[in-house]
């Protein structure tokens, strides 16, 4: 399949890699030039430079012969352009980053119809939801949110304490019959995963996944041996959108939330913008800025820059 990417930051370039590692034919549209380079000597892709507001540069990338524009650059506008163009030269599919609440919501679905949006995506905001659903459950490994929130999967590895070790699947099917609101999924112990049958027990530091209703997922939380309730006390490392979004619904459940962000102005918008929220100025790494915001107190600590290395040593 051909797939014409467009915007080259990390959503884009993230896409761009997946895609050209699963075998598809990858175009990359982006103006940086700069970025292009670096990139085109890191993956199997073909790049382009200009904006893909322009036909011109989307005909360069191959759009004749592309199933599949995805575009995720820093701009909505762009992105819906993107998207119309591709739709008015036949493309079958787009994807389209938009980070505008009022452009994502329901008074707008006629407008994204019109631009030829299949799909929307904001990763910034998503990633904050899924960092609020894990700060619910302590302990969880992974949280995914199915079926308009009526389904969750949670995943966790289970400690020797959890009430489920030491349990056949068929003792807790007797338990729970005949309204059963959650099945385990899988189960990854060692270097293998399993998909369970009624004979299976489960043992300490299995990594299991459950599927459950919402109803139903205090009950399962309990059987993996988590905690429930939000983190009273939250330091984000890295003051990028993902951050702000967290910051705010946090705030907004009464949680205190500390920020450090290494960019001056940056730093200084969120403090206007986040009347309730501290803000430190610093590197994440400087060991002597986390001393200063008393660090140890904190019940949780996210991470949150683009750079892995930084958010881990961190």
């Amino acid at each position: 399949m051909h797939v014409i990417v467009v915007g080259a930051g990390e959503v884009g370039s993230y896409v761009a890699a997946r895609l050209s590692r699963e075998r598809h034919n990858v175009a990359l549209v982006d103006i940086d030039a700069d970025r292009l380079r670096q990139i085109g000597g890191e993956l199997d892709v073909l790049t382009v430079e200009g904006s893909g507001t322009h036909p011109s540069v989307l005909s360069d990338a191959g759009l004749g012969r592309c199933e599949l524009v995805v575009a995720v650059t820093s701009k909505d506008e762009v992105n819906l352009v993107t998207s119309l163009i591709a739709k008015q030269r036949g493309v079958d599919k787009t994807i389209v980053r938009i980070e505008a609440e009022e452009l994502r919501s329901r008074a707008s679905a006629e407008l994204r119809q019109i631009f030829g949006a299949d799909l929307v995506i904001d990763p910034d905001h998503e990633t904050a939801e899924r960092i609020l659903d894990l700060l619910d459950y302590p302990g969880a490994s992974e949280i995914a949110v199915m079926a308009h929130g009526e389904a969750i999967v949670m995943g966790a590895r289970l400690e020797a304490d959890a009430p489920i070790v030491g349990r056949r699947l068929s003792e807790i099917a007797a338990e729970y019959e005949p309204d059963w609101e959650f099945m385990v999924g899988s189960i990854s112990r060692g270097d293998n995963t399993y998909i369970p049958r009624a004979d299976y027990m489960m043992l300490e530091d299995d990594l299991v996944r459950v599927v459950c209703k919402r109803r139903a997922r205090r009950r399962v939380a309990k059987l993996l041996g988590l905690g429930t309730g939000t983190a009273r006390h939250v330091l984000l490392l890295g003051g990028g959108r993902t951050a702000e979004i967290l910051a705010a619904r946090l705030v907004s459940r009464g949680v205190e939330v500390v920020v450090v962000e290494r960019d001056e102005a940056r730093a200084r918008e969120l403090a206007e913008d986040l009347p309730d929220v501290q803000v430190f100025e610093g590197d994440i790494t400087d060991a002597d800025l986390l001393e200063e915001t008393d660090i140890g107190r904190f019940d949780t600590v996210a991470a949150l820059t683009g750079e892995d290395e930084a958010n881990i040593l961190a």
